[in-house]
């Protein structure tokens, strides 16, 4: 699906469009957290400041034109939520996905700024 095509049935349809960064995991991260929660790893697998943990959302790397369709394997910590919030951290991404989507596994957080697409029911 394209950018566009997301952006309109979020208009049409409802759903949630969140702008920020993405921190990243440590490498294989990601990957450990899924299976420990009995997640069966995908191409693409993301953290989330809430849930639902198994569902999905788009994200889009701004600094590469990339959009990925990606699982929730993990969600905020109670204690971290507000600090997420206010830092901007919509969604923070595996190792393996950061140079897909921020061009690069290094640097600032600042340096991956994202959208995160979630669809409506």
């Amino acid at each position: 699906m394209t950018l566009i095509r997301l952006l309109v049935f979020v208009i049409l349809h409802g759903g949630i469009v969140e702008r920020g960064v993405a921190p990243r995991y440590a490498p294989g991260l990601m990957e450990q957290v899924a299976r420990a929660r009995d997640i069966q790893p995908v191409a693409c697998m993301v953290s989330r400041p809430h849930g639902p943990i198994g569902g999905w959302v788009w994200v889009f790397g701004h600094r590469t034109g990339v959009l990925l369709h990606c699982k929730i394997v993990d969600v905020s910590h109670p204690r971290d939520l507000a600090r997420h919030t206010r830092t901007r951290r919509v969604v923070e991404i595996s190792h393996e996905n950061a140079r897909q989507l921020c061009g690069t596994t290094k640097g600032s957080v600042r340096e991956c700024p994202v959208s995160i697409i979630e669809l409506g029911e």
